[in-house]
Parts: C-alpha cells; structure tokens; sequence
C-alpha cells in the first residue's frame, strides 16, 4: 500500500510549505513509510484536499477505524488520479458527502422509462441525505420526446437528453444508467410497446444491471397496472418486477 501512494504521488505537492506539513502527517500516520514528496506538480487546492484526508485519518477516526480509513483514503487517491492531473479544485460540500458515506452501506436501484421520468428530488434525498449509492436506469432516452426548443428530433435529440440526465446527476449526485431500445413515441399499452421493444433483449439489460449494482432496493417509478398513462411507463415497471425475480437464476441470461 505503501509503495502504491509513492508510486502514485511522488512529486505532486506544490510548495515547500505545502510539502512539509504533508510529509508531517503522513509520516505520523505511516511512520514507517519510505516516502518523499517533491515541490511542483499540482495545484494548492488538490494539495490541502489531500491535506485534510490525512488529518482526517491522524486526528479524527478512532484507532479502531484507522486501518479502514486509510484503505478507503487510497481509494480516494486512485479515484481522484484523472482529476488530479486536470489540476482541478473541491469543492469542500462533495468532500464532506464523500466522508459522510464511508459509513453507509446500500444501494437503491430507481427504473422508469423516459429521461426526466425520474423523481430527482428523491434521487439526491437519498444520495445526500442518506448517503447511499444511488442508479436511475432509464429505458430509452428519450428520441422520441417533443422539441419545442430547437430542431433537433429523433437521435439528435436522444444524445441532448441523454446529457441532460448526465448533467442532472452530476447535480443529484446519482448515476446514469440506460438499456438498448429507443423511444419510438407515444405508446397506448405495454402490449403495444413490447411489439417495437425485443422483450427479452430489453429485459437482459435490466437483468444485467441489477446483477452488477446488487442494489439492496428497486423503485419503479410507474406502477404495473397502467395508471402511468404510456406504455412505455407501464413496461418499465413490468420489466423491473420479471428482472427482480430471475435475477438470481444463473440459468437465465448466464452470460450476464
């Protein structure tokens, strides 16, 4: 482990003041690390960002979470690699959410059909209030929507919603997922809906996905029973329900 943040960071502190309560704390917290740090590659604010990791772990978790908060702390060093190398700032609120879910384990899987068919509201409750990781699986996206703003229909508009989404989890702070078929338009049943979509096609992605995540919770957005008023919506929760209940049986889909 050691040799993996000197191998990493080897030359990254950006100032001799910087450098020196640096290797301070490492050094306390890892006091028989080989290491040393040179002036000169990154910014102060990726600096003090790993400033504050490293009293994080001398001075604020308990000897008995020490072990685990360093693991998680090169965790943060191997997630922040390409970022650091764009010489980006931290904002100081995602650092915090960051700590805060160390110590929450789950997932919530959410599925609906349609880009803005989700509840962003709830995806960032439970994102930044409860602090788990949380996916919105959206079917399609969204290339058969209206376009009262611009030219843009079918494919073009699929790729502008599809950062749409992008950008709204970069807000809520969730993660994007999509299946295979396309938004062919207004659907009046899931009947009507599953004659455009390849049934089983479709429902391998969403397999698929859920034997990835694992979630500990699926939400469907829309109910089965048609209230939703599409037939994409109504699919949707159809799909979420056949996935749950096979995604155990290694038989189906054995090569997802």
């Amino acid at each position: 482990m050691q040799v993996i943040v000197y191998e990493m960071f080897n030359g990254l502190i950006v100032n001799s003041d910087v450098e020196k309560s640096f290797n301070a704390i490492l050094f306390s917290v890892y006091p028989d690390a080989n290491m040393k740090f040179i002036v000169g590659k990154i910014p102060i604010e990726t600096a003090e960002f790993l400033l504050f990791l490293l009293f994080f772990l001398k001075y604020v978790a308990s000897d008995s979470k020490k072990s685990l908060m360093s693991r998680y702390f090169i965790c943060f060093l191997f997630c922040f690699q390409s970022v650091l190398a764009q010489k980006a700032s931290f904002n100081p609120m995602d650092i915090k959410l960051a700590l805060q879910r160390f110590n929450t384990v789950g997932t919530v899987l959410y599925i609906a059909a349609h880009p803005d068919d989700e509840n962003t509201r709830l995806l960032a409750y439970l994102v930044r209030e409860k602090h788990l990781r949380t996916c919105y699986l959206s079917l399609n996206r969204g290339e058969g929507g209206q376009n009262l703003i611009g030219k843009e229909q079918g494919a073009d508009l699929g790729i502008i919603r599809t950062n749409e989404l992008l950008q709204a989890r970069a807000i809520d702070g969730a993660e994007q997922y999509f299946t295979r078929v396309i938004d062919f338009g207004y659907s009046k049943s899931p009947e009507e809906t599953f004659q455009f979509w390849n049934h089983d096609s479709v429902l391998a992605d969403v397999v698929y996905l859920i034997r990835k995540l694992k979630p500990d919770v699926i939400i469907t957005r829309f109910p089965t029973t048609g209230e939703g008023g599409h037939g994409h919506h109504t699919a949707s929760a159809i799909l979420a329900g056949e996935a749950f209940k096979i995604t155990n049986l290694r038989t189906i889909f054995p090569h997802n």
